[in-house]
């Protein structure tokens, strides 16, 4: 069937991509490789649950089949977010992504396999976005730029581990070690983020 699909604003024209949404292992932390978005809330979080609990990952999506999008064969996948009430909703994504793929998040090779779970998260949390499902700085926005925030101020991860668990998630502004031991012990998961004077010890800045 053909289907017409309305894609995020983009910086890059969109063209199909081929690959498989896991790898063999299932969705690794490793497959994040964040483009030139400003989402490293979004990528971290992406990549904390991956680490902690794939199958929320595995869970968040659904194969629909393959369509006709713009003359090419796409793959159609329904994507799962919830909430601030904790109540599942879906959008809908195609394989088509800005520059194939490697403008966002770049999908990884695997014996010349495309990964793509994490671009086609990426994809369909800024739809998600657009339509008031999830938390961005930009608020209805269907755009990957509302994943930069406001003056590309970002966002917080706990954003976005709240939209992919359903779980509440708290932002902390100042940790010790001994707490995030403890919720470590617990299981439960952890981003932590930089301030923008860091630029030592392999840590990014901001």
């Amino acid at each position: 069937s053909s289907v017409t699909i309305t894609e995020p604003s983009a910086g890059a024209a969109y063209s199909p991509v081929s690959g498989t949404l896991f790898g063999p292992a299932g969705p690794v932390y490793t497959d994040v490789h964040q483009g030139v978005a400003g989402d490293c809330w979004l990528m971290a979080a992406f990549a904390e649950v991956a680490a902690r609990d794939p199958l929320a990952i595995e869970n968040m999506f659904t194969y629909q089949g393959t369509a006709t999008e713009n003359g090419a064969t796409v793959g159609l996948y329904s994507v799962r977010f919830f909430n601030s009430a904790g109540t599942a909703e879906y959008v809908t994504v195609d394989t088509e992504l800005p520059d194939g793929g490697q403008y966002y998040d770049r999908v990884q090779y695997y014996d010349q396999v495309d990964v793509l779970w994490v671009a086609l998260a990426e994809k369909a949390y800024a739809e998600a976005s657009a339509a008031g499902y999830v938390t961005t700085g930009v608020a209805r926005s269907d755009s990957y730029s509302a994943l930069n925030g406001p003056n590309s101020s970002g966002g917080d991860p706990s954003w976005a581990l709240q939209a992919v668990t359903g779980n509440s998630a708290n932002t902390y502004y100042a940790i010790n070690p001994a707490d995030v031991v403890a919720n470590w012990t617990a299981g439960r998961l952890i981003v932590l983020g930089s301030s923008p004077s860091v630029d030592d010890n392999g840590i990014v800045g901001d």
